[in-house]
C-alpha cells in the first residue's frame, strides 16, 4: 500500500541544498512545480491502487449476490 502523505508541503525539503536567495522567481516556481507534480503522481498511484481494490471487492460482492439469487 502506498504511504499516505497528506501533510503540508515542507518548504525546507523543496529547497534543500539550494541557494534560494540567488534563485530567480522562475527557478523558485519550477522547484515548487516539480514538488507538486511529484505529490500529484504519488496521489494518482494511490488512487489507481484503490480503484483496483474496489474493482476486486465489487466483483466479489456481485458474485455473492448472483450466487444468493441462484440458490
Amino acid at each position: 500500500m502506498v504511504k499516505r502523505d497528506r501533510k503540508r508541503v515542507d518548504v525546507g525539503k523543496v529547497f534543500e541544498g539550494k541557494d534560494v536567495d540567488r534563485m530567480s522567481s522562475f527557478e523558485v516556481a519550477m522547484c515548487m512545480s516539480s514538488d507538486m507534480e511529484d505529490r500529484m503522481l504519488a496521489l494518482a498511484t494511490e488512487l489507481d491502487e484503490l480503484e483496483s481494490k474496489y474493482a476486486v471487492l465489487d466483483a466479489a460482492l456481485n458474485a455473492t449476490d448472483f450466487a444468493r439469487e441462484a440458490a
